[in-house]
């Protein structure tokens, strides 16, 4: 065989291999890509599985219907909230405190000045940062409901179910809310995470302890300050997301028909 028969035969496998090869590289760099796809498709379906799992209910009832109504982004005040509690808790009294009371929460009390009793770094700041804490790590389901209590509107009068801040009352709860807002806002956790303005929801909303239901020793108001002087401040892991869209793709990453369930 001639020389250049030889390397005429050789140059053409040199470009069958070649040609093998890259169609072996393009099947395998689709399945990667299939696969890092199908991972990130399951880990937002493990995170809406520990939601479920880490609220009961009738919180995540609560916190959705509230969302639904409220159109305002940066505090609540609908005056359908008291409603919505009274719709969410399974003995339809309105029992905001027992209902939510399995939340990780604290709970902070004003003096009737407004300033926080036990300064900006006291015991309850100190609690306030242990409920912040992202341990276990935040979830894309993980708000902060921050809730501004105040005293309830005398009977009888007019719109006294529908608060307005030109309440000064509502005005200043508003004011006690925020003053926690920009707090926790402000704190830094290990790694650097920070909250963002948009995992913290603001009620101001006026609440009460019913019939057969008691404040925790923790969350028990001090001596010179009134529960209607709160704010309670809950990590809820269950709200639905904003962005509720699955990445594309994901409908190719269901099991194998005999590893499905029957």
């Amino acid at each position: 065989m001639s020389g250049r028969r030889w390397r005429g035969l050789l140059a053409a496998a040199m470009v069958f291999s070649a040609s093998c090869y890259a169609e072996e590289i393009a099947d395998l760099r689709s399945q990667v890509e299939r696969m890092q796809r199908c991972q990130i498709c399951g880990q937002r379906q493990l995170q809406k599985g520990l939601a479920l799992a880490l609220c009961r209910p009738p919180v995540r009832q609560l916190i959705d219907d509230v969302a639904q109504v409220c159109k305002r982004e940066d505090i609540c005040l609908d005056q359908k909230i008291a409603t919505l509690v009274g719709d969410a808790d399974p003995t339809h009294l309105g029992r905001f405190v027992a209902m939510m009371s399995g939340q990780a929460h604290s709970v902070l009390y004003f003096t009737p000045k407004d300033t926080l009793i036990d300064g900006l770094e006291g015991v309850y700041l100190q609690r306030l940062k242990r409920t912040l804490q992202p341990q276990p790590p935040w979830l894309e389901t993980t708000k902060f409901l921050v809730v501004s209590n105040l005293p309830p509107a005398p009977l009888g009068l007019p719109g006294a179910s529908k608060l307005s801040t030109q309440d000064p009352q509502v005005a200043r709860a508003e004011r006690r809310g925020l003053q926690i807002i920009e707090k926790i806002l402000d704190l830094s956790f290990p790694g650097g995470q920070k909250l963002r303005r948009e995992q913290v929801l603001h009620w101001v909303y006026s609440f009460s302890l019913k019939k057969r239901e008691y404040l925790n020793p923790d969350d028990s108001p001090p001596v010179g300050s009134d529960l209607s002087q709160s704010v309670w401040v809950f990590r809820i892991d269950c709200a639905t997301p904003s962005e509720q869209s699955e990445p594309l793709g994901c409908e190719d990453c269901q099991p194998p028909p005999a590893l499905r369930p029957l």
